[in-house]
């Protein structure tokens, strides 16, 4: 009969990248085994007996994977009855930092890792394309989509910093003019942000301190998909890291995903919204193989989402 494949690309091979709570577990070893279950209750009568009527009494679904890095910072997350701590040697304070267009469905990093979510703030903005010279009134950048007139921005790099208003915008040509020429020179890359568009953390971005990225919250009507943006934070530069455990009862929960990345560049995602690690944490020492932590993440329902999409999806992405 020869062969039947519909879709090369459809056949998977290989594993991929496994995220707790956003932050990228590292390198994974063997399979990742992703279980979507059910438990059902049956009504059986008669001779010989039939099944008449049967209910699903539990949707069980689990993520299992082995990391084959042994990380603080992730093993926190995961068990959240353990305590995180470090030895900072400083404090550094980032300004401006331009992000980038900012997503609700892929986490944008940023610099640096360890970021101080207290003085954290996100700004629609851009980068200077151009460099603008002191006297300018026109100003371009690489998107002036975030922008409106009337609004406040302020320009900094190079150590200079100001504070304009807005006249108009024109987004095709990627420029904004200003009401009063610049005060300084400015050179290509560097920030502008929008300080009239407050955006709110929890409301319209996550921030994932220990890895140092963003997140935009779906639904957010003051950031919008593919707005690009701009940061001022500070973190911590650190000296020695330590995970502290007994005594303290925990139930936090934590969205999973899971990325593949089919021979096409398709991404086959896995999601579970609201996720708990299931069983303990066993980390073996061996002479003879290196170190694998094993964990299976259930899927908890979150009530708050239509029926038939609590617990996950599966997308094809791409």
């Amino acid at each position: 009969m020869g062969t039947n494949v519909r879709n090369p690309n459809s056949i998977l091979m290989g594993t991929g990248i496994l995220y707790v709570g956003g932050m990228n577990v590292g390198q994974l070893t063997g399979d990742v085994v992703v279980d979507l279950g059910t438990e059902e209750y049956k009504i059986e009568a008669g001779f010989p007996r039939a099944t008449i009527k049967k209910y699903i009494i539990k949707e069980p679904s689990t993520i299992s994977a082995a990391m084959l890095e042994v990380d603080p910072a992730v093993l926190a997350v995961l068990f959240p009855r353990f305590t995180a701590a470090s030895e900072a040697s400083g404090t550094v304070v980032v300004p401006t930092e331009h992000v980038g267009a900012i997503s609700s469905t892929a986490w944008r990093g940023l610099t640096h890792r360890n970021v101080l979510t207290a003085g954290f703030s996100l700004s629609k903005g851009s980068v200077i394309s151009v460099a603008a010279n002191p006297g300018d009134t026109v100003v371009n950048v690489a998107n002036s989509s975030g922008f409106t007139a009337g609004d406040s921005v302020t320009l900094a790099g190079g150590g200079k910093t100001e504070t304009k208003t807005v006249a108009s915008v024109q987004v095709s040509a990627k420029t904004i003019t200003i009401s009063a020429g610049l005060t300084n020179g400015y050179s290509l890359g560097a920030t502008v942000s929008n300080g009239t568009d407050a955006l709110t953390i929890t409301t319209d971005y996550l921030v994932n301190p220990l890895d140092g990225q963003v997140l935009r919250v779906e639904g957010s009507s003051a950031l919008l998909e593919g707005d690009t943006v701009v940061a001022s934070y500070s973190y911590t530069q650190q000296a020695s890291r330590s995970l502290s455990f007994g005594g303290k009862i925990s139930s936090e929960k934590f969205p999973i995903v899971f990325e593949h990345e089919r021979d096409d560049g398709v991404k086959v995602v896995v999601e579970l919204y609201s996720g708990q690690l299931a069983g303990n944490l066993a980390i073996p020492f061996s002479d003879g193989k290196e170190t694998v932590v094993g964990v299976v993440i259930e899927g908890t329902a979150d009530s708050s989402r239509a029926k038939g999409d609590q617990i996950g999806r599966i997308s094809w992405v791409g």
